[in-house]
C-alpha cells in the first residue's frame, strides 16, 4: 500500500492558513457548543494517514467522509471525485488492517505455573509496531526488524524472565504475512 498524498496536502494547506482550529471547525459548520469536541476530532483526523476515514468517527454532525470533504473545501485543497473515492476506499482498507507485531518464541515448558502468573508475563512475549509500516518497502521493514530483534536479543541476553531462552521472533505484518527471524542471525526472511 502506498502512502496517501492527500494527508500531506491537507497538512501543507493548514500550515499556510492563518485560521485557528476553532475557526476551521466553525467554518465547517459546527455550532459554538460543539467547537471543542470538533477540534479534538480535527486533531485526531490530522494524525491519521487517511484522515480519519474508516475509523468510525462520528460526532452527530458529520460522518468521516463529509467531515473530510468539508475540511478539504475549507482549506481549498484541490481534489477530484475519483481521487476522493479512491482515497476513501484505501482508507477503509487501511482501517481493516491489523496492527503489526512481533511475537517472541521461547523454549518454555509449563511446570505448574498458575495461569494468572503466565497471563501477567504474556505481555513480555509480544510487542506492537506502528501500523504505518504498511507504507514501507520490504527492504526497509526487514532492516527495521533486524535492528529491533537484534537490540531486543542483546538487551535481554537471549532470555525472557519466566519464559526461558529466546528461540525465534515472529513478525506479523498488517497484511497478514508472517516472517520468522532467527535470533542467532537476526535477518528477516
Amino acid at each position: 500500500m502506498k502512502k496517501p498524498q492527500l494527508q500531506s496536502k491537507v497538512i501543507a494547506a493548514l500550515e499556510n492558513t492563518d485560521a485557528t482550529r476553532q475557526d476551521i471547525v466553525a467554518a465547517m459548520g459546527y455550532q459554538p457548543g460543539s467547537i471543542h469536541r470538533a477540534c479534538q476530532r480535527l486533531n485526531r483526523v490530522l494524525n491519521e494517514p487517511f484522515l480519519g476515514i474508516g475509523l468510525g468517527l462520528y460526532d452527530f454532525a458529520y460522518s468521516d467522509t463529509v467531515f473530510l470533504t468539508k475540511l478539504l473545501d475549507f482549506l481549498n485543497v484541490d481534489y477530484s471525485d475519483e481521487v476522493l473515492q479512491e482515497f476513501i476506499l484505501d482508507g477503509r482498507k487501511y482501517a481493516q488492517l491489523s496492527t503489526p507485531h512481533l511475537e517472541i518464541n521461547t523454549d518454555f515448558v509449563r511446570r505448574g505455573e498458575s495461569i494468572i502468573s503466565l497471563m501477567d508475563y504474556a505481555k513480555t512475549r509480544k510487542f506492537y509496531l506502528p501500523k504505518e509500516w504498511v507504507f514501507l518497502g520490504d527492504t526497509e521493514v526487514k532492516s527495521r526488524l533486524t535492528k529491533i530483534t537484534h537490540h531486543h536479543f542483546i538487551k535481554h541476553k537471549g532470555r525472557l524472565r519466566k519464559w526461558g531462552n529466546i528461540t525465534a521472533y515472529t513478525y506479523h505484518s498488517p497484511c497478514g504475512d508472517v516472517v520468522k527471524i532467527d535470533p542467532a542471525t537476526p535477518t528477516a526472511r
